[in-house]
């Protein structure tokens, strides 16, 4: 074996690896995978995208809550991005909270508008009726904060979730950092590719991606 292959490869296995009660921490970019086709065909390529920590933590959260699917992100900013990107389209139109967090805020109105989404906030303390007789033909997505930001206001999420349902409107809740460090999208309608309910009228909306269809866009 010449030297530059005794560099590369001493040290990668170790000659035990501790069984411990959560996954081991991965540090690393680079993935070894069987061969190039397995590259393509297996949702583990690339590090940074999450290891078995990430999945891991995942997997629970969506057992404990009762949720179709969960997908982490590295901030609140960017799950809230993530969550409004993955379900809205020119032309489409978001009802939200004026109690939402200041970069969310920013998002809509910095963002969403560029790219053809109207933005339009409402009262906080608008009862569930109020909020969806604000709501329209385009009104493709409400989003809550309850507590507000700051204010901390108390939305009727149930009771929002349930009337947006019957509309066909999907709602998205955002918790953190009050409650639990996570949001909820809840769907509220029945798409094609749609597997089963995610219980958006309960007590404690899940943090769930709502569909199967959804999971890969976010």
């Amino acid at each position: 074996m010449d030297e530059e292959t005794r560099l590369i490869r001493a040290g990668r296995t170790p000659k035990t690896l501790a069984r411990t009660v959560g996954p081991p921490i991965q540090r690393g970019s680079t993935v070894l995978l069987p061969n190039a086709k397995a590259l393509y065909e297996e949702d583990l390529g690339y590090g940074r995208a999450g290891l078995a920590a990430q999945a891991t933590l995942a997997d629970a959260l969506a057992e404990l809550e009762g949720a179709l699917a969960v997908q982490l992100y590295p901030s609140g900013l960017a799950a809230m991005a993530g969550a409004m990107l993955a379900v809205l389209k020119a032309g489409d139109e978001v009802l939200v909270a004026d109690c939402v967090y200041k970069p969310t805020r920013n998002f809509c109105d910095r963002t969403l508008v560029r790219y053809g989404v109207a933005v339009r906030y409402y009262d906080p303390l608008a009862s569930a009726q109020e909020v969806l007789g604000l709501a329209t033909a385009a009104t493709r997505l409400i989003v809550m904060e309850s507590p507000g930001s700051l204010t901390f206001e108390m939305q009727d999420v149930p009771g929002i979730a349930r009337l947006a349902r019957e509309r066909g409107i999907l709602t998205l809740a955002d918790t953190h950092p009050y409650e639990a460090p996570w949001l909820t999208l809840t769907q509220a309608s029945a798409e094609a590719g749609r597997l089963q309910p995610c219980s958006p009228c309960q007590e404690k909306p899940p943090p769930t991606v709502a569909s199967p269809m959804m999971t890969p866009r976010l």
